[in-house]
């Protein structure tokens, strides 16, 4: 079945670049510049560049207005933006069809695209591969079927991978993904598993399926999420269960051995938790891989009555933990011209006592050491996003632990004053208007 069309004429809902007069010349050059998109009702969405030095607006251009509308998506879980490549990839509905427009951030002058869904198919999720040849999309029909499909972006050509979507993670090198599915029967009840896909050969390779990987006692119609690679392809770390309308099911980190098709469990701290009946169960984890035998995992696991933050050195061969810092942290961010990391954490001894946000923190670690902080509190951070050249971060401040609240104001870390700058967002409602921080551009004198 035919999914999509591609159109290259753009309509009037796609206006061309629009720079502010009185900042005109920051746009005038090659330059480095931090991108977001501002989502205003009912259905204007303006790209805009923001200049890090000076914290003012650079330039901006309207995507979309009048005539269309943003698809009602959970848009915080689509990968809109390829760093790699520059091209910004945004799902909006005109006229009942689901489409994507794409633009190049870094060649402003390079046409944009419009990929048209057939009539009826709905994108529920996408991801770049990280060489943005690909583009997976997960989409589903009016009449409920599911499907997964691959986009070839240099050669406009879309191709149906399987039935039954789900979320994408690519491997590094970008010749293959692992998908987490769920098919749902009345006559099977629901299978969870995660299957391979190799890109090269158009066909999938290996699979998993969860549930007979689980004890009896842990067995459930829940999801997987938060799927990493290991460097060499090897390992696959992912969570289970994930459904969070079930707050009484133990929320644990698994490793799969693909090579050898097997998985095993790594932590247990809400399951020792729900052995105990103490219910409302949640578990946070965040890996970082270092080597292919080792990675670093920030564990918060809580319930009613207890809570445990910690995070973790994890040697892959014996699956045995070393305890790096009593914080937990929720994200990790590598320089990418240095070992230094950005970290998200927390720490917090009884449920009572845990904080509203997460605190940012410069780190240095190195295998066999512990977890150490080189600032002091960058204050609370999410998004968080090095520069290219690793001189700046940026991050947001959403006002929450779980970084799901509207994003209040960008702020930008110096990496060699030490200082912290903040953009507050002018003219903006958060209770009608939407943030979505994209990250760093770097825009060609050539594309103005």
């Amino acid at each position: 079945m035919k999914h999509a069309k591609l159109l290259y004429a753009m309509g009037a809902f796609v206006i061309g670049l629009m720079l502010l007069g009185s900042q005109q010349s920051i746009l005038a050059q090659s330059s480095l510049t931090y991108a977001y998109l501002r989502l205003d009702p009912p259905s204007q969405v303006t790209l805009i560049f923001l200049d890090h030095e000076s914290q003012k607006i650079s330039g901006s251009r309207v995507l979309l207005e009048n005539s269309a509308s943003w698809i009602n998506l959970d848009l915080f879980n689509l990968q809109l933006y390829s760093a790699q490549g520059g091209w910004i990839a945004f799902p909006f509905r005109l006229e009942q069809n689901d489409k994507l427009i794409f633009i190049n951030l870094e060649q402003l002058d390079t046409a944009p695209r419009v990929l048209e869904m057939d009539a009826g198919v709905r994108i529920r999720s996408l991801r770049w591969s990280p060489d943005i040849h690909y583009l997976s999309l997960s989409v589903f029909t009016d009449q409920g079927v599911e499907s997964l499909l691959l986009y070839d972006f240099p050669n406009d050509k879309l191709i149906k991978i399987d039935d039954g979507a789900g979320t994408v993670t690519w491997y590094r090198d970008s010749t293959k993904f692992a998908v987490e599915k769920t098919l749902c029967s009345q006559e099977f009840g629901c299978k969870v598993g995660i299957e391979i896909f190799n890109v090269t050969t158009r066909a999938f390779t290996a699979s998993l399926d969860i549930q007979a990987q689980l004890d009896q006692k842990l067995q459930s119609n829940g999801r997987t999420c938060n799927l990493d690679w290991s460097p060499d392809g090897q390992y696959i770390t992912y969570m289970y269960d994930c459904n969070y309308f079930n707050s009484d099911i133990p929320r644990e980190m698994y490793i799969w051995d693909t090579t050898m098709g097997v998985a095993n469990r790594l932590t247990d701290f809400t399951l020792a938790m729900w052995e105990k009946n103490e219910g409302l169960l949640a578990g946070y984890y965040a890996v970082l891989w270092r080597n292919t035998e080792t990675f670093l995992l920030g564990i918060r696991a809580e319930s009613f009555n207890s809570i445990v933050t910690q995070t973790v050195e994890v040697y892959v061969p014996d699956r045995s933990f070393r305890k790096i810092a009593d914080h937990a942290v929720l994200q990790w961010v590598l320089n990418p011209q240095t070992e230094f990391l950005a970290i998200r954490s927390v720490i917090a001894n009884t449920p009572q006592t845990l904080p509203e946000t997460g605190s940012l923190h410069i780190a240095t670690y190195g295998i066999g050491e512990t977890l150490d902080l080189t600032t002091p509190s960058l204050g609370e951070g999410c998004d968080m996003a090095w520069s290219p050249d690793g001189k700046y971060l940026a991050f947001t401040q959403r006002g929450d632990l779980s970084c799901g609240l509207p994003v209040k104001a960008i702020r930008f870390y110096d990496d060699a004053t030490k200082q912290v700058s903040e953009y507050v967002l002018p003219d903006y409602d958060p209770t009608v208007t939407t943030i979505l921080p994209l990250g760093w551009v770097q825009i060609s004198a050539a594309g103005q």
